[in-house]
């Protein structure tokens, strides 16, 4: 299951790999079986299909503090490249930015999907940071 996964996920090294497996299967009588709802990377379950006035209530409905993290080589790699100009991630980062205004802080970082598990410290020091105070995240890298 290992070496099927890697094949198909470029991105992801073997430790990362067996993590992800781990998280994401269940131990059954005839070995294992994957916990996830394929159905949840279709198009029609993305920020893709949502129309501007569905994302501006969605946004809105945020009282929390933001910090969204984006790797460089991240989300795109999964799109093939015709996708490109329905970047929703780049009309979800705009909506928030313009809706919630300074209580929304996004950091681009170096990396691909899974910087978060590959590179953790990269990422770590800007998280600690949005916790620990009200000011804008500064650009650790």
């Amino acid at each position: 299951m290992l070496t099927s996964f890697l094949k198909n996920n470029i991105q992801v090294g073997e430790e990362c790999g067996k993590l992800l497996l781990e998280r994401g299967t269940t131990k059954v009588a005839g070995g294992v079986t994957l916990n996830r709802d394929r159905r949840l990377g279709q198009p029609e379950n993305t920020f893709d299909f949502l129309s501007q006035v569905q994302a501006t209530s969605f946004c809105q409905k945020i009282q929390a503090r933001v910090l969204l993290l984006k790797a460089k080589g991240g989300y795109s790699y999964f799109r093939p490249s015709d996708w490109e100009h329905k970047d929703s991630t780049k009309q979800v980062q705009f909506l928030l930015q313009s809706i919630l205004k300074e209580r929304c802080q996004i950091v681009l970082v170096d990396g691909n999907h899974y910087v978060h598990m590959q590179e953790p410290h990269k990422v770590a020091g800007i998280i600690t940071h949005f916790l620990d105070n009200e000011g804008p995240v500064q650009d650790h890298l």
